[in-house]
């Protein structure tokens, strides 16, 4: 299972725990949380034993601002292998119900500081990075208007992130 492939699955297992009320997220580091317990619980058979495989949260990250400033950047979660990023993760929550026109408006920055710290730290191994939004609000997932209206918006920043949602009440998988 690639690594894409396994957050996907255990966002999906967030998902469900916040649906079935086992998972109460009062912030993002709640849901930074669940996700990485999520990723645990499900890592797949072929990582269980790579001992160079390391989850880790608050990644620090060496970014060139447009002014031309070094600085450091932290990110939600990552995945590494030894000390090389393989996978970057960054989380972001609601607890109101913006447009979906205002959650790319508000995860604008962390795809722009993903996308600067694959420029700087990045490798030809590691993936295309992944943002996560979650309306917390929605206990009983989100409309499928606003689900149609991100899948949407999804695709168009899908040359530069993976960007899932939710909580979706369906059991598909993110494009």
């Amino acid at each position: 299972m690639p690594y894409t492939n396994w957050v996907k699955k255990s966002w999906r297992k967030l998902e469900e725990d916040f649906l079935e009320a086992s998972f109460k997220p009062k912030n993002e580091s709640d849901l930074q949380a669940h996700l990485y317990h999520c990723m645990m619980e499900n890592k797949p058979d072929r990582y269980i034993n790579d001992k160079n495989l390391v989850l880790t949260t608050e990644y620090p990250v060496t970014i060139k601002a447009r002014d031309g400033r070094i600085t450091k950047k932290l990110i939600d979660i990552a995945l590494l292998h030894g000390e090389e990023p393989r996978l970057l993760i960054e989380i972001k929550e609601t607890g109101s119900n913006p447009s979906p026109g205002n959650v790319i408006k508000r995860i604008k920055n962390d795809i722009s500081k993903l996308s600067d710290a694959m420029k700087l730290e990045g490798s030809p191994r590691t993936r295309k990075p992944i943002v996560a939004f979650f309306y917390r609000e929605a206990s009983n997932g989100i409309t499928a208007e606003t689900e149609r209206s991100l899948e949407e918006k999804g695709k168009l920043l899908h040359k530069k992130i993976v960007f899932l949602y939710g909580p979706r009440t369906g059991a598909g998988a993110h494009v």
